[in-house]
């Protein structure tokens, strides 16, 4: 317990431990009042109140001497590094502080775009600390503000929340390996809290602009078999690229997959539309379904992404640009013409954005993307009465509540349609209603609205009988 009561003593005591060290001291706050039989039970008027100023003392006394401890320590090891006494306590120059991190992460590949990343958030944290601090030259040496001032300049410089709360992350990881004793660490970067995040979801895709996919990546080799089983088993890029032989077993036409994200094992039925690209994969020395595209997700899996988005744009999906606005690199200027991107005019039948702006951010967030394959199949087999648990196995997620959070998108219509097919004829009406409304529009329909009437029949359908199941459909 943090407070002490003696039963000869008339004052209050606190008890301390610090880096293993105890301690008991007397606080000069005296007990009044009728003293409980013991302190887990409440005592009266004037004891709690000496309860609560003794408490009070008690944690200014805990700060006194945590402060003075880290003191202690702090000079100790600026006297050891200093007279190279310890050959242990060697002094990180910031110059060097990437290259040392580099060095405490082994087990992670150095070229990996993780570590690139890295590299570059410490790189900057260095820049900013040789302009704004140039005096300071050591990890050791870096204060509170000095950091505080670096995320502050972060924020000014306009990045979005989740790329603040990732810089963050990775500077407090880097001085808690290197030299946690500095102050930057101990009263800043140890106790700093994250920013809550602007969560922007992937939109999902209908049947028919799925559709539109696939007959646009035909072409393509490639990436054609990876956006297939994307589609098909709702799995995330780099396991669709990474999928092996022993996981697939055409027979019970099933994929046994364990996912390299989260480690789980996720059991996912082989659609007729993925059984097809299969049978069409030789099984040659490697373990892989798709040997090339497993090489190059670990390589540059950012080409994978980039393949996928020039399918996208094939198939219609484009952002629209202003007319007095053009985007180029994420901004914007005026008066020039961005190339490879399109106009009101000509943005096709499927058309759909592939990024929106965020309401902070140095980029656009994207909301179509290899990912929606994702949230497509999730939305599909929710919509379709597929159960939550059969769901989950699929896509290995632990919680219903990131599923409903995260994934579930149905559109308007659609999730008008599964109220209403769930509600009673009595809150909605005689079931026959939509089928009278259909009958109507094909008894009035003329030469000169067909096209118009079609479409709205196909829609009617679409929200009565819910979206259709991506293999059957397309």
């Amino acid at each position: 317990m943090s407070l002490i009561l003696r039963k000869t003593s008339q004052w209050w005591y606190g008890y301390f431990r610090i880096d293993g060290e105890e301690t008991v001291v007397q606080l000069g706050v005296k007990v009044e009042g009728q003293r409980p039989a013991s302190l887990k039970n409440d005592g009266d008027s004037l004891f709690e109140n000496s309860r609560g100023r003794a408490q009070a003392e008690h944690d200014r006394v805990k700060k006194e001497l945590t402060d003075k401890r880290n003191l202690t320590k702090l000079t100790e090891r600026l006297i050891a590094v200093k007279t190279g006494d310890d050959d242990s306590l060697k002094t990180i120059l910031l110059s060097d502080m990437a290259n040392c991190w580099s060095k405490t992460r082994e087990r992670r590949k150095k070229d990996s775009k993780y570590a690139g990343e890295v590299k570059a958030i410490l790189n900057r944290f260095v820049n900013f600390m040789q302009e704004r601090y140039p005096k300071v030259k050591e990890m050791l040496l870096v204060r509170a503000e000095m950091t505080k001032a670096f995320m502050d300049a972060e924020e000014e410089r306009g990045v979005s929340s989740t790329t603040w709360n990732y810089t963050l992350k990775q500077l407090k990881s880097a001085f808690f390996h290197l030299e946690r004793h500095s102050p930057a660490y101990r009263d800043h970067l140890e106790m700093a809290e994250l920013k809550e995040q602007e969560t922007i979801h992937h939109q999902p895709f209908t049947p028919e602009q799925l559709k539109a996919i696939l007959e646009a990546s035909t072409d393509d080799d490639f990436i054609h078999p990876i956006i297939v089983t994307g589609i098909c088993t709702a799995m995330r890029r780099s396991d669709c690229c990474r999928l092996r032989w022993e996981s697939v077993d055409l027979g019970k036409d099933i994929c046994m997959v364990k996912t390299n994200k989260t480690s789980s094992m996720v059991a996912i039925p082989i659609l007729p539309l993925l059984r097809e690209v299969l049978i069409k994969c030789k099984r040659g020395e490697s373990e892989f379904v798709f040997p090339e595209q497993a090489a190059m997700v670990e390589q540059n899996p950012d080409d994978i992404t980039n393949r996928v988005q020039r399918v996208f744009e094939k198939a219609g999906f484009k952002d629209i640009v202003d007319e007095d606005k053009v985007e180029v690199n994420g901004g914007s200027e005026n008066g020039q013409k961005a190339e490879g991107k399109p106009s009101k005019s000509n943005i096709g039948k499927h058309a759909g954005g592939l990024t929106i702006e965020r309401k902070v951010g140095l980029r656009r967030a994207t909301i179509r993307g290899f990912h929606s394959f994702r949230t497509t199949w999730i939305t599909i087999a929710l919509s379709n009465n597929v159960s939550m648990p059969v769901v989950q196995m699929v896509t290995g997620h632990e919680t219903v509540e990131i599923v409903i959070k995260h994934y579930f998108r149905p559109g308007a219509e659609q999730f008008r349609a599964m109220i209403f097919r769930a509600m009673p004829d009595l809150l909605v009406g005689k079931g026959n209603s939509k089928r009278e409304g259909m009958l109507e529009i094909l008894q009035n329909m003329k030469s000169s609205t067909w096209r118009s009437d079609r479409a709205r029949l196909v829609k009617m359908l679409e929200a009565h009988e819910g979206v259709q199941n991506p293999a059957s459909g397309i």
